[in-house]
């Protein structure tokens, strides 16, 4: 069976690929066995990618530029000392999609009630992918 993975090398690098293993445990173990952290471990080719990310049941798309965008201007409020609940709340105005702007609000409104940024991240897998929150929780937990 083929996985597609994602994972971080010991350095701190990332770097994706396929393994062939019998099972999803079993890519895991190749994978670490291979000095590799394996943050997403999937059954499948990973083709079909396009650049975009579609929300099913909706017919909404947020463009990679928008979440480039948003994780670049996330990233300079945080360095700049902006509160993380602050920052949000500004760039929830910021997206041209309506349907990721609501996705902002909502994440927002979690960490304002104290929930984790990881973990408001992981309710909206489909916008937030698990490579991505993985690596948001890995900064919270290291202080980043």
């Amino acid at each position: 069976m083929i996985f597609t993975y994602k994972a971080l090398h010991p350095n701190g690098s990332s770097t994706s690929g396929t393994i062939e293993a019998v099972d999803h445990t079993a890519a895991i173990a190749a994978l670490t066995h291979q000095g590799l952290h394996p943050l997403t471990v999937k059954a499948g080719n990973g083709k079909g990618m396009n650049g975009n990310i579609t929300i099913p049941g909706f017919g909404q798309k947020i463009k990679t530029q928008d979440m480039v965008i948003f994780v670049r201007q996330l990233s300079t409020m945080i360095s700049a000392g902006v509160p993380l609940a602050r920052g949000l709340t500004v760039l929830q105005e910021s997206p041209s999609s309506p349907y990721f702007r609501e996705v902002l609000g909502k994440v927002s409104k979690d960490v304002e009630n104290g929930t984790s940024l990881g973990e408001a991240f992981s309710k909206f897998p489909k916008v937030f992918d698990e490579v991505f929150v993985n690596m948001v929780r890995a900064g919270e937990e290291g202080g980043i």
